[in-house]
C-alpha cells in the first residue's frame, strides 16, 4: 500500500470512529437525562455505570488520538485494539441501555397496577 492511501485510510478511519463515538455518546447523555428523574436509588446505579462508560469513551479517544501520531507500519496495529474498545464501548452502552429500558417497562408496569381497581 503506498504511503498516501495509507494515510488517507487512516484520516477516514480517524474520523469515522470519532463520529461513531459520538453518536453513541449522544444516546448516552440521553439515558444519563433519564436517569436524572429515576428514582433515588436508580439514579446511584445509574450514575455509576454511566460514569464507567464515560470513562470508557475517554480512553477509546485517547487510543483514537494517539493514533494521528502513529507511523503507516503501526496504525494498523493500533487499529486492531481500538475496534476492541470499541466492541467494548459499545457493549457497555447495550448493556446499559437495555437496563433502562427494562427498568422503564417494570416501573411503568407497576404504575398501571397501582391505578387499576
Amino acid at each position: 500500500m503506498d504511503n498516501k492511501n495509507s494515510i488517507e485510510n487512516k484520516n477516514a478511519y480517524i474520523l469515522d470512529m470519532q463520529r461513531r463515538i459520538d453518536e453513541l455518546y449522544g444516546y448516552i447523555v440521553q439515558l444519563r437525562t433519564k436517569a436524572s428523574i429515576s428514582s433515588p436509588e436508580k439514579k446511584y446505579e445509574y450514575n455509576k455505570q454511566l460514569e464507567s462508560l464515560r470513562q470508557e469513551r475517554d480512553e477509546l479517544e485517547k487510543k483514537v488520538a494517539s493514533m494521528q501520531a502513529a507511523d503507516e507500519s503501526s496504525w494498523e496495529k493500533l487499529k486492531d485494539g481500538i475496534e476492541r474498545s470499541w466492541e467494548s464501548f459499545n457493549e457497555s452502552f447495550a448493556s446499559l441501555k437495555s437496563k433502562f429500558t427494562h427498568d422503564s417497562e417494570k416501573e411503568r408496569d407497576h404504575d398501571q397496577e397501582r391505578r387499576e381497581p
